[in-house]
């Protein structure tokens, strides 16, 4: 075996245990695949707009948002969704999720938001007008607002993409010397 296969399996390894452990060791009753699939197991309009966004240019050949646009609707989803967990595992003590079933000051913070992206003229405008007018038209069977703007799997697709963002700004691959 080559030693980068080698180095590379080792940090594999620990890697999968560590993501076994979190998953399945029970946090105050339940494990955290439960948590993590009981915050919302629906389809979301997130959802449906970042496989449009990630489709689009290989229909296309266009892409519909800019790559500092889509690093930001990524990072709300990130961050949308971590405060709707740490809510729904108690280390918030207002119920986040229970206030998407009626109106809220936080639906008055996303439509302030949208009218924000409006003023700006950010394509993520668009984005936030349809999580409005989808949640008003009831286009899903969920009648928490929440669960029309993110589910778990928009939450690891946003993380998968926020990292290697991320990553990619400190790992940059060697220019080749001549």
């Amino acid at each position: 075996m080559k030693e980068a296969t080698v180095g590379s399996m080792r940090a594999k390894v620990p890697a999968a245990v560590a993501a076994a452990f979190l998953s399945f060791f029970p946090f105050s009753g339940n494990s955290f695949c439960y948590y993590f699939l009981s915050v919302s197991p629906s389809c979301s309009i997130g959802s449906m707009v970042f496989l449009c966004i990630v489709l689009w240019p290989c229909l296309s050949g266009k892409a519909l948002l800019a790559p500092v646009d889509f690093l930001l609707f990524s990072l709300w989803n990130v961050v949308l969704y971590l405060g709707l967990l740490a809510s729904t595992l108690g280390f918030v003590t207002l119920d986040l999720y229970a206030l998407g079933y009626h109106f809220s000051y936080l639906f008055a913070a996303v439509a302030a938001l949208t009218l924000l992206l409006v003023f700006l003229r950010s394509p993520l405008a668009f984005i936030f007008i349809l999580y409005i007018a989808a949640f008003d038209l009831r286009l899903l069977p969920s009648a928490n607002f929440f669960d029309y703007m993110t589910d778990s799997m928009l939450f690891i697709l946003s993380l998968g993409y926020v990292a290697h963002r991320t990553l990619s700004l400190f790992y940059r691959p060697a220019s080749p010397s001549v």
